[in-house]
């Protein structure tokens, strides 16, 4: 029995059931009715529990604070993209996967005939940019992405340096207003003249009210206890009572040039790392003490009408003044036929006001998902209420399906050939699905079991699950599948479980 375990748990459970479900028919061959064939077995896996919608069983680690700790404060990032331009999927697909709604970018070499138009086309929707090119040669560059619901305006401030780029903003959120400076410093330029004038730019910020945080890429080894330009400029810092947060290397060298300053006074930045490697820089995401904006939220009035006492309420009706004197012109009548149904109307069913927070919409969400929810949500209910063997059985097979496919084991390996097959186009078809629908597999979580007759002559031949994409019909091995194996075996009465332990992911060609 061959089984693939795929876990997307970025993906709607329901979605995820239905869509391997409808897989099944059409990819998979048929069951054969043979007792001693080795079965192919697709299975999709949501892990451990069982309610596979929240984060039972993960209330540690640092991936998990970190998304507690996002949900709840303002996440800001900082990358060195060189060159904006060819990395427009690459920045736009780093906003959305962290939520982020504050980016500082330096290296933008964006130009200023067409940077504003490029920037556009690079932030995806429900964010703003702001970008300070350079002027008079090519590179540099500085430019801001924030979401569009936060009031960021530029700073007026009049300063200009040969020796390194500045863009200045402020931004309010829930009445906190913090002052944002990126920060761009060549590492062709004089060092000493640029501690000079970033003393003099210093001065400049730290005048006013708010929190200060800045942000950029001073190409300063700061990490490097021998380097005297460093030194001088942690001395500078600590003068501006100013510290510095980023405690891991952000090149690819392994220096620490992507800094993450603001003052020790406002207490406000609560936890800073590195992220993914965008170019040569490693981009540094920074969580500060910010409540996030809550969503929209939009006011209702409605009545209870299904309470109605319908006997009370006809009675108290043919007891109103339009049925015992009614009206005798039109305009009368009509005012008094209102007045009256709005009177018994407020009596027994009034006027409920509520808030409501308006989130999106979910595009997959369906009748048929919402019915695979409230039947999962029911044998939950039912398993936690009874605590009965069958009740969890009931419940795991609602969130674990398994697709298994029998054929019988043959020298030339044609059947295992064909099974191969049927489930590697499943499993293109699938990630071609998911990735049009923005969506990814957790690639940790696959693996391959093969189940035998453990009396069976004939072994099964090694082979590798081949994928073919559907775009260009270019054949590789899917990485979404382990390639070779090192297994071990369990014996029991009339089967050897060959389970994988460990193994090496394969690229495509």
């Amino acid at each position: 029995m061959l089984a693939v375990t795929v876990s997307a748990r970025n993906m709607p459970w329901a979605e995820c059931r239905l869509l391997f479900l409808s897989l099944r028919d059409s990819l998979l061959p048929p069951l054969s009715p043979s007792a001693t064939a080795t079965i192919l077995r697709l299975r999709l896996d949501k892990g451990s529990s069982l309610t596979p919608s929240n984060y039972r069983g993960c209330r540690s680690g640092v991936c998990v604070k970190r998304l507690r700790a996002s949900k709840k404060f303002l996440p800001i990032g900082l990358l060195n993209a060189r060159s904006v331009a060819s990395k427009p999927d690459v920045i736009h697909h780093h906003l959305l996967t962290f939520d982020l709604d504050v980016l500082a970018i330096t290296e933008t070499w964006l130009t200023p005939e067409h940077g504003d138009e490029i920037l556009a086309n690079t932030i995806p929707e429900g964010y703003v940019g702001i970008h300070v090119p350079r002027v008079g040669r090519r590179g540099g560059g500085i430019a801001v992405i924030h979401r569009s619901t936060i009031c960021v305006n530029r700073l007026p401030i009049v300063f200009e340096s040969p020796f390194f780029e500045h863009l200045a903003i402020s931004l309010t959120v829930n009445t906190v207003f913090v002052k944002i400076a990126i920060i761009y410093r060549p590492p062709s330029v004089s060092c000493p003249k640029f501690l000079s004038d970033f003393s003099d730019y210093l001065e400049i910020l730290s005048v006013g009210a708010g929190k200060l945080l800045i942000l950029g890429d001073f190409n300063i080894h700061v990490d490097d206890n021998a380097c005297s330009i460093g030194r001088k400029f942690l001395s500078t810092l600590d003068s501006f009572g100013l510290c510095q947060h980023v405690s891991t290397p952000t090149h690819v060298s392994g220096r620490l040039l992507d800094l993450v300053l603001s003052r020790l006074a406002d207490n406000f930045v609560m936890h800073c790392y590195t992220s993914d490697l965008i170019s040569d820089h490693f981009a540094v995401h920074t969580l500060v003490k910010v409540h996030r904006l809550v969503r929209p939220q939009k006011t209702v009035v409605f009545r209870r009408l299904k309470s109605i006492d319908r006997e009370a309420f006809v009675s108290d009706l043919l007891a109103s003044s339009i049925f015992i004197d009614p009206e005798n012109d039109t305009a009368s009548l009509l005012a008094q036929y209102n007045t009256d149904v709005r009177a018994v109307l407020d009596k027994h069913a009034p006027l409920i006001t509520k808030r409501l927070t308006v989130r999106p919409d979910n595009p997959w969400d369906c009748e048929e998902i919402r019915t695979c929810r409230r039947n999962l949500r029911r044998w939950e209910r039912k398993y936690r209420a009874r605590g009965l063997t069958i009740d969890r059985e009931c419940l795991t097979n609602a969130h674990d399906t398994q697709h298994m496919v029998r054929f019988v084991l043959k020298s030339d390996g044609s059947p295992q050939k064909v099974a191969f097959a049927a489930l590697s186009r499943c499993i293109a078809e699938t990630k071609e699905w998911m990735t049009t629908n923005k969506l990814k597999l957790n690639e940790a979580k696959t693996d391959c079991l093969l189940v035998f007759s453990d009396s069976s002559r004939v072994k099964p031949i090694s082979m590798p699950l081949m994928t073919k994409l559907l775009a260009n019909d270019t054949s590789y091995t899917s990485k979404f599948i382990y390639r070779y194996y090192r297994c071990c075996v369990v014996r029991s009465s009339s089967y050897s479980l060959i389970s994988v332990t460990n193994a090496t992911h394969s690229q495509p060609d």
